[in-house]
């Protein structure tokens, strides 16, 4: 297999960095109420209305406010997508949405080095007794280098919708790694599909008494370039990704170093 990435697969890489920004500006209006342009200061505005709205009732109607806004965005317009949404009565509700942000790799220590796209998930809650929120965890990262060999090794020609749907499935697999402890610094490994499969680790970052796990894909193999460690996880991933299975059955396998762990170490 080549070292290099085909400058078909640069580009690709480009051409999803640039229709993920191009979304972001539209969700950030849905989420927002056209108040904000960007996913996080977006979130922010939906904190500012519910410590202003006190009431439960006006908290909740908020957020199912939000939603209905989110769904109303068109496929071919969405960077923003809602993964949990209850609500029981008019007191309490639920809502969590994934945001794709077009940047650099979440570490610190990466700044500047690499580019990629980013998921970030933003969680809410509202009950009779209060208000509870998580907003921006990390979920995913997938750098431009994994677009660009998703572009280069499909056996049919991928479209920028597939990169991006790419990146928030990564996002969903970094939902379910985090539930997990064992994998929390583990070779990861997802069959895409019969031809591909997306690899990477595991990353664990810390702020405060805060410890948040993210799937950072580094690249995307043919399926016959996997040993059979490999292809077993994938598999068992991908079963659990289609609901058929549980995050206890993906197997643990060692994370190898790459370019970010010796990066930290140096």
């Amino acid at each position: 297999m080549s070292k290099s990435i085909t400058t078909e697969g640069r580009i690709f890489a480009r051409q999803v960095g640039r229709e993920v920004k191009r979304r972001e500006l539209i969700g950030a209006s849905a989420i927002s109420n056209g108040n904000e342009r960007e996913f996080w200061p977006a979130a922010k505005w939906i904190i500012g209305r519910l410590d202003a709205d006190t009431s439960p009732v006006k908290r909740v109607a908020c957020l199912q406010a939000v939603a209905a806004r989110l769904r109303a965005v068109p496929d071919h317009d969405r960077g923003a997508f809602v993964d949990i949404v209850r609500f029981d009565g008019k007191r309490s509700c639920e809502l969590m949405f994934t945001t794709l942000v077009a940047d650099g790799h979440p570490m610190e220590a990466m700044t500047g080095r690499e580019e990629g796209v980013t998921a970030q998930c933003h969680y809410f809650k509202v009950g009779r007794t209060g208000l509870d929120f998580n907003v921006g965890v990390v979920t995913a990262y997938a750098s431009a280098h994994a677009l660009g060999r998703l572009c280069e090794r499909g056996r049919r020609p991928v479209e920028i919708d597939y990169g991006i749907a790419f990146v928030g499935l990564c996002g969903r697999a970094g939902v379910f790694l985090s539930t997990d402890k064992r994998l929390w610094r583990a070779e990861i490994n997802i069959a895409l599909n019969d031809d591909l499969v997306a690899t990477g680790s595991t990353k664990v970052a810390g702020q405060g008494e805060v410890t948040s796990t993210f799937f950072d894909c580094r690249t995307v193999l043919p399926r016959d370039a996997c040993d059979g460690e490999q292809i077993a996880q994938a598999d068992a991933f991908g079963q659990v990704l289609e609901g058929k299975s549980t995050v206890a059955a993906i197997p643990f396998l060692a994370r190898p170093n790459d370019f970010v762990l010796d990066t930290l170490k140096r």
